[in-house]
């Protein structure tokens, strides 16, 4: 079954217990760091310093915590905006220890943590970093807020942009479940939000999804399944905002297969722009669960195409496809979390209608997540990729 991966990132002193009752918690199950679990209860433009007043937050309880609201938030909007407008963190560089309980005792369920930057200080990568890790085992190294944000921001900025981190994750025989945003010298860790749904099994195994801009100005999107079991199929969907869907079409399963089987779509002639695209597979029976999503920006015509980065996550190597649509001059840069360049895969003066597959050479890379930056003539588009 294919598994939505986010993650996010704060750096604290505190132990944090989120408790709902003596008895199991109902799922799902939402917490927003500044409030309950409503929009509201601190007043926007100030800092909530020392321990919580009784009453501050029902779920919430430790030394020495903060809540950062801004005066004014600038996130976009979305349907559970009120998860990003503010934040928790802890005064100095500690870890924040994050512990849900009250849990059925070793029930699988959905961990997603939300994360936004919106401290308007942090202008950078490399500035707000931390590991993540969930019941003493270490699900994300060196998380940078702010480059994951600007990456899905096409490199235009990393504050309020939301990123959220899912994992699948067990309570223990206790029921409780303990999230550690684990400081490691770079600011201080912080967290908006965490949400805990019911795990759902579906009928589908994803090996893959790929989307890439065609030389018509359309998108060309690819998937494989490795199973499938009672498939009806899948229903394209695109983004502009990651909030609001529009259904593009349908395309039937085969309903059950032990093979792998692959797949393909055509969106011809789309408007210039970064879309995300998502799939919603639906059972015979109506129930559906989301693809990973995948990002594809197209260029006005007369600058350039840039396909999706295959494989994602890669190992040694991966590779891109880039259609040049007028003569110019090509950069492409592979860089780390910190913006720094580490390899400049290639670089000179492409003519017009070439298509140019760059190979990345990651091999003696750590695992994490890398930034490819694509620079022209007309403008330059950056995607992210994990090496793993």
């Amino acid at each position: 079954m294919f598994k939505k991966l986010t993650l996010s990132s704060a750096l604290l002193l505190s132990l944090i217990s989120f408790k709902t009752s003596s008895l199991s918690a109902q799922l799902p199950l939402y917490v927003n760091m500044g409030s309950t679990n409503t929009c509201g209860n601190f007043d926007r433009g100030v800092d909530i310093s020392g321990d919580y007043a009784p009453g501050d937050h029902a779920f919430v309880s430790g030394n020495n915590l903060q809540v950062y609201a801004p005066a004014s938030h600038m996130s976009q909007p979305r349907p559970d905006a009120c998860m990003y407008g503010s934040e928790l963190f802890a005064e100095g560089d500690s870890d924040l220890t994050l512990n849900y309980c009250s849990l059925t005792p070793n029930e699988d369920m959905l961990l997603t943590l939300h994360f936004e930057e919106i401290y308007a200080g942090i202008q950078a990568a490399g500035v707000r970093q931390f590991d993540i890790v969930i019941q003493g085992t270490t699900v994300l190294s060196n998380f940078d807020i702010y480059a994951e944000a600007d990456a899905l921001n096409g490199g235009n900025g990393g504050n309020n942009i939301p990123v959220d981190k899912t994992f699948s994750v067990t309570a223990d025989a206790t029921g409780c479940l303990e999230v550690v945003l684990k400081d490691i010298g770079m600011n201080n860790p912080k967290i908006n939000g965490i949400s805990l749904e019911a795990a759902t099994a579906f009928p589908v195994e994803f090996l893959s999804f790929n989307a890439q801009a065609n030389v018509q100005n359309g998108v060309d999107l690819f998937w494989e399944t490795a199973t499938e079991l009672n498939n009806a199929g899948f229903q394209v969907q695109y983004s502009t905002d990651g909030n609001n869907y529009t259904n593009a079409g349908f395309v039937e399963g085969v309903g059950n297969s032990q093979n792998i089987e692959s797949y393909n779509f055509t969106l011809p002639q789309m408007e210039a722009g970064n879309y995300i695209f998502r799939l919603k597979q639906i059972d015979i029976d109506g129930a559906f669960a989301y693809s990973q999503s995948v990002e594809v920006a197209v260029e006005e015509p007369g600058s350039f195409s840039l396909g999706q980065v295959y494989p994602n996550p890669a190992t040694t190597y991966a590779s891109v496809e880039l259609k040049i649509n007028q003569t110019q001059k090509i950069s492409a840069q592979l860089l780390d979390l910190q913006g720094r360049v580490i390899a400049t895969p290639f670089e000179g003066t492409i003519r017009e209608n070439t298509l140019l597959n760059i190979e990345l050479d990651i091999e003696n890379q750590p695992a994490g997540l890398y930034l490819l930056r694509i620079k022209g003539t007309k403008g330059s588009i950056t995607q992210k990729f994990f090496k793993k």
